[in-house]
């Protein structure tokens, strides 16, 4: 009876400790407003064609036929100026085909209808070819979703496309990603664009690339990302060997106050028979207030994984539990050098720049390097 006791009890203890850490995270996590110094030009007021804008959409419409004619719309037309108001989209959302140029005007807002399901895109572009998105304002459900399940309501998703342009945009609060770049069936997305704009208090992770080549991301601000993990402003994880993640250039990136990280770069998923050779460039990245600035995740021993990471001039400030964390790598052909490496107010005073000069000295896999 005691051992019956005792055990009942310390189930107990785990069931309230387990409850009360969650709801702790949940708590810890406080919004913040973006410093005006981590924006960049979102809107251009110069990508306007007054020519091609659609005028029958209006408020008084339902949802559902709204979306049925703004669909109907971009089937039928290459160039598209969106009315100057905010539409809400049903959760069928929008497919954009091949040739498409789609252009938001200065009041237009794309809003995600209220929902509960695990997995939605309010813009879809999905193995096409040629597409621009001009001065996208899109807005997800997070505050009105009424499902508990699933990480994969994401605002734009980019899957298995090539020459693909995200220009000026301001995306938040969707229930998964900002942007989801990634592979559909064998093909990679190839070619993209994304440049001048922010991703905001999403879900999962403010950007998510998990199969690309030739992915540049310029002059983009990713904040307050907090709710489900990973949680970080950029997340490069590729989800399996069929995966690439060839010629990555990410410059000046701005990253601020995400609940679990700045970016993150997790390659363990891309070990397997199918050889890949890593490329990625980062130049010019400035993390503040999230919990780690720079995580590089753990790698299993694989040789099959051939990986060249620079990262250069990155600013590291006020991070909440470290400014660089990585995890055991175990394959010699991957290397990560960082140079131009400056971390201002760390909450540890050992997490310095001196310290970690020491941690990387003997590390065959990160390089720091003194400029």
């Amino acid at each position: 009876m005691i051992y019956f006791i005792k055990n009942t009890y310390c189930l107990y203890v785990l069931i309230f400790i387990c409850f009360h850490s969650y709801g702790q995270t949940e708590r810890d996590f406080e919004y913040r407003e973006v410093p005006s110094d981590f924006y960049f030009n979102t809107f251009n007021i110069e990508a306007i064609e007054e020519n091609s804008i659609i005028k029958e959409i209006n408020n008084k419409n339902s949802v559902e036929y709204n979306t049925a004619l703004l669909q109907a719309y971009i089937d039928e037309n290459e160039v598209i100026v969106l009315p100057d108001h905010p539409i809400v989209v049903s959760v069928e959302g929008l497919t954009l085909p091949s040739n498409r140029k789609l252009i938001f005007q200065k009041n237009t807002i794309l809003q995600i209808e209220d929902n509960n399901l695990a997995e939605y895109q309010l813009i879809r572009i999905h193995k096409v070819n040629n597409v621009q998105i001009i001065n996208a304002r899109l807005q997800g459900d997070r505050h009105r979703h009424y499902g508990t399940l699933g990480e994969w309501g994401h605002g734009i998703s980019i899957r298995g496309s090539s020459n693909i342009d995200i220009i000026h945009f301001h995306i938040s609060n969707f229930w998964g990603d900002g942007i989801y770049i990634g592979r559909m069936d064998d093909s990679p997305s190839t070619n993209i664009i994304i440049k001048n704009g922010i991703s905001d208090n999403n879900r999962r992770n403010g950007i998510s690339l998990t199969s690309g080549k030739g992915v540049t991301i310029l002059n983009t601000t990713v904040s307050n990302s907090n709710g489900t993990l990973p949680m970080y402003g950029v997340d490069i994880e590729p989800n399996t060997n069929a995966d690439y993640i060839e010629n990555v250039i990410i410059s000046k990136l701005r990253s601020f106050n995400n609940q679990e990280g700045g970016l993150l770069i997790a390659l363990n998923k891309l070990k397997g028979n199918n050889h890949k050779n890593v490329s990625i460039l980062i130049d010019d990245f400035m993390d503040r207030d999230s919990s780690i600035g720079l995580r590089i995740g753990q790698i299993q021993k694989n040789n099959n994984i051939i990986a060249n990471t620079k990262i250069k001039d990155i600013i590291l400030d006020n991070n909440r539990d470290k400014p660089i964390r990585v995890n055991s790598i175990r394959n010699p052909k991957i290397i990560f050098v960082i140079s131009g490496l400056k971390i201002l107010n760390p909450k540890n005073k050992h997490h310095n720049h001196t310290e970690y000069e020491r941690v990387f000295s003997n590390n065959q896999n990160v390089q720091l390097i003194n400029e």
